[in-house]
């Protein structure tokens, strides 16, 4: 009968891979054919069959095209296994083609050969063909179970979940055919993605009833089904009553808590199943979830002691495990160790580079991290979305240093000449909006955020802030509203849980500072309290508001909240770059090897800025003291012997811009020495305190005195 099956005539040498470990070459069939013992059909359909299983899957169709030429039938047995493979190998052309000739070569009531169909036509995602294949088999065979399985399989594969609940229902409903574990687990696996608990509680129910709890398989799946549905408590209460826990049980429940945020509780779970006895040996997802366990616990010691153990597994070359232990050294400060581990794995994949690249942003080694992307893309490596995020996070996280920004803008270019067809994805463009408005490149952010084909709840955050911290609250209101316009829900997206919200509260918490209106300022830090109760910055302001208007006892009572909180307000200090170095002064600072000349200079300030109208705001000195120590202890802020400082290393006629960074909000009266020093050093001068910039320009500053 072979020579009617021409049509099969080359088909496996038109374009069909072979993943396997053959090369896929038609003499290697021929010589393979040729030297078989028997060329009996049977033989060579076992033959057929074990390459499929193998993956030599070239072969495997070889074989079978030279069985047909040579008038041989292959068997069931070899079709069934042909048709298992043929999604993963010629697509459904070729699994159409095989559908035929099983038709032809009357195995159309073989149910193995219908399951196989099903399962071949729903991973092609025909899932029309497959439902077809199991409509047209006999009534005579509705009874068999993997016929059933695969039906509802196929629909669970291509996530059309109510049709497959259907199917289970009408199979159990009118007693077609009794579930098997494997049927109960499918469905139950199904309850879980789409968290139907209530349905997978029945069906839990049913297990129970059919005697079927001793299959540890359907135990485990019913441990991922609860924690799919966010009930640990059932998960881990499930567990326990696993009479024969296998690894497979071991790391469902690992992973079921530390999903779930219950990091101790994995860590405890670990250490039981290598105790058990007789022994577990924990595998690659064991550790994985483990791993990620120590992570979110920055639990340096834990982690030394599963990287040991997994080193005596001799899982310490497993790419994946590489990149998680990269991970967690990273996450627990010990950015050196994840080096470490990172520069022994040979083949590192783009996961391994991405993960190094965020453990250096994570422990703030801008350079390193600047380094490990270069050295990823020369080692051949194209950049994602990940690492392109990362390394422009990595470019905004100092504001100071303008080489910064540079290399932030060249990887700007980057981005734009390879998504010049394709569009910048929403994270990439919400990274890139972020870094221009925290170098103040508020023109640039608008750019970016005006360009964005799509906007989330970050995107529209993000802007609004980089106007407030820009002082630009004309643009951030208009924003707003915006939003309010175009996006459902605008009011939550704008709520208590995003940290713009207490931003923008604070822009008026500074006006009312500023403008002494004690009222209102009240009302206001006790609104941005309600969203950030540990917020030592407003417990600071609101103290000082109730001391500028000579309310001492209010004062102290809101810093007596603060030390039975434990708030501790930070060391105010501020620094300037001069030559690619850093110089750090705080308030009256006399360590400075240049504090001579930086003190005459404040004195030479002082004595020109008043001349110019310039009063010392004595007043934001909130201590019991007398007008002459209040001008001495004001005089000295930190801000004010940098920006001086800076004026005497620019030399004298250089009209360089002047950048100082301050790591709390400036004063009033540092503020108002800004002004006064911009317009009498005809210099511009750009401060960055904790909250927003500061662009000082002919005795004016961009915020409008509101800050």
């Amino acid at each position: 009968m072979g020579k009617q099956n021409a049509p099969f005539k080359n088909f496996t040498r038109s374009g069909l891979s072979n993943p396997g470990t053959g090369e896929g070459r038609f003499d290697d069939a021929q010589q393979l054919f040729d030297s078989l013992p028997l060329r009996n059909e049977s033989y060579c359909s076992a033959v057929i069959a074990s390459h499929a299983r193998s993956g030599n899957f070239t072969q495997a169709f070889n074989l079978f095209e030279k069985m047909l030429i040579e008038g041989l039938r292959p068997n069931a047995l070899a079709l069934t296994s042909l048709l298992k493979v043929s999604s993963n190998v010629g697509g459904f052309g070729l699994s159409r083609q095989l559908h035929g000739w099983s038709v032809r070569a009357g195995f159309r009531l073989d149910t193995g050969i219908r399951t196989a169909l099903i399962t071949m036509y729903s991973h092609c995602g025909m899932l029309d063909d497959a439902r077809r294949v199991f409509d047209e088999t006999p009534v005579s065979f509705v009874d068999d179970v993997f016929l059933w399985n695969s039906i509802i399989a196929a629909y669970i594969l291509n996530e059309c979940w109510i049709e497959a609940f259907r199917l289970f229902g009408e199979m159990v409903s009118f007693e077609l055919v009794a579930p098997t574990e494997l049927t109960y687990a499918t469905i139950v696996n199904a309850c879980g993605s789409v968290g139907e608990e209530k349905y997978g509680a029945t069906i839990h129910g049913r297990i129970i009833k059919g005697g079927m709890l001793d299959a540890t398989n359907l135990w485990n799946s019913l441990v991922t089904f609860y924690t799919k549905c966010g009930n640990l408590e059932d998960a881990n209460r499930l567990f326990e009553r696993i009479p024969r826990k296998n690894v497979v049980s071991w790391n469902a429940i690992i992973a079921a808590n530390e999903q779930n945020n219950e990091e101790e509780n994995a860590l405890d779970l670990f250490r039981r199943m290598v105790r058990v006895r007789p022994p577990l040996e924990p595998n690659r997802i064991t550790f994985l979830s483990v791993l990620s366990a120590v992570s979110g616990l920055s639990a340096l010691k834990h982690g030394r002691e599963i990287h040991s153990h997994i080193i005596r597994l001799g899982l310490e070359f497993e790419t994946s495990i590489v990149n998680s232990l990269i991970t967690m050294y990273s996450k627990c400060r010990e950015v050196g160790k994840a080096r470490a581990v990172f520069e022994r794995l040979h083949f590192k994949d783009l996961i391994t580079w991405n993960a190094m690249l965020s453990g250096y942003e994570q422990n703030e080694q801008q350079e390193s991290c600047f380094n490990i992307f270069k050295k990823m893309q020369l080692s051949g490596f194209e950049p994602d979305s990940h690492s392109l995020t990362v390394i422009l996070s990595t470019a905004s996280s100092d504001p100071s240093r303008l080489i910064y920004l540079r290399r932030g803008r060249a990887i700007h270019g980057y981005i734009l000449r390879r998504t010049a067809t394709s569009g910048v994805s929403l994270p990439i463009s919400n990274a890139m909006l972020t870094m221009y408005a925290k170098f103040n490149r508020v023109a640039d952010a608008e750019k970016i955020f005006k360009e964005m084909k799509e906007r989330d709840s970050y995107s529209w955050n993000a802007m609004m802030d980089g106007y407030s911290s820009n002082a630009q609250f004309d643009g951030a209101l208009m924003i707003f509203l915006d939003m309010l316009k175009k996006v459902e829900s605008a009011i939550t997206l704008f709520g208590p849980h995003h940290g713009d919200t207490s931003n923008l509260w604070r822009v008026l918490l500074g006006a009312c500072h500023a403008h002494k209106h004690l009222e209102l300022g009240v009302e206001v830090a006790t609104k941005i309290l309600e969203l950030e109760p540990e917020d030592e910055a407003t417990h600071i302001s609101l103290a000082n508001i109730y001391a500028s208007k000579g309310l001492w006892e209010d004062s102290i009572r809101v810093r007596k909240t603060m030390r039975d909180k434990d708030l501790k307000k930070e060391i105010g200090c501020s620094w300037i770059d001069v030559e690619n170095k850093r110089h750090v002064f705080v308030a009256g600072d006399i360590f400075h090897s240049s504090r001579k000349e930086i003190y005459d200079k404040l004195g030479e300030l002082d004595f020109r800025l008043r001349r110019m109208g310039y009063v010392p705001m004595t007043d934001f000195v909130l201590h019991d003291v007398d007008e002459t120590q209040k001008e001495a202890i004001i005089g000295y802020h930190s801000e004010k012997l940098a920006v001086s400082f800076g004026l005497l290393q620019n030399g004298v006629g250089n009209k360089g811009v002047i950048r100082v960074i301050k790591n709390l909000r400036v004063c009033g009266d540092c503020h108002n020495w800004m002004k006064f020093t911009s317009l009498v050093e005809e210099r511009d001068i750009i401060l960055r305190d904790s909250r927003r910039f500061h662009f000082f320009k002919n005795g004016r500053c961009s915020c409008r005195d509101f800050w």
